[in-house]
């Protein structure tokens, strides 16, 4: 897959990796630069918070347990249930676990996030980000075009 265009004003190239495994975040942050985004990493899920509080990300990557959560009261996966929607629909969120279901729309619905892949996923996450994006983005084309329109008229 080719680096996505940095000159494309209209789309943020930064990603945000809540990953505790230093194997899983290398792999994570070395597939997510080759497409050409901007990489940040955080080791606990209240630096996580703050930096989701200070800047906007395109695309989330949180393990299931980072920093020793559990899933059922996850703080980051609470947290980006209650976004706005406007906000949240501008952040491609990846949940990775290894009793997850790869690619299971039901279980990433149930779950708040964009797309659930297990751990050996991430091999592929410079293929997968990038056909997340383009399904993302065409999800919600329609809510952005009528969000733009609102900001233009009010």
């Amino acid at each position: 897959m080719k680096p996505l265009r940095k000159d494309d004003s209209s789309r943020d190239f930064s990603a945000l990796l809540c990953i505790d495994s230093q194997e899983v975040l290398d792999l994570a942050s070395g597939q997510l630069t080759l497409i050409g985004f901007e990489v940040h990493t955080v080791s606990t899920p209240e630096q996580a918070l703050a930096e989701l509080y200070s800047r906007s990300y395109a695309v989330m990557v949180v393990d299931d347990h980072f920093g020793g959560s559990d899933i059922e009261t996850h703080p980051l996966l609470s947290q980006m249930a209650s976004v706005p929607l406007d906000l949240r629909r501008k952040t491609f969120v990846i949940l990775i676990g290894p009793n997850l279901t790869p690619h299971s729309k039901m279980q990433a619905f149930a779950l708040s996030v964009d797309l659930v892949l297990r751990p050996q996923d991430i091999l592929n996450l410079k293929a997968i980000v990038g056909q997340g994006l383009l399904d993302h983005e065409a999800f919600y084309a329609a809510f952005n075009a009528a969000d733009k329109s609102l900001r233009l008229e009010g």
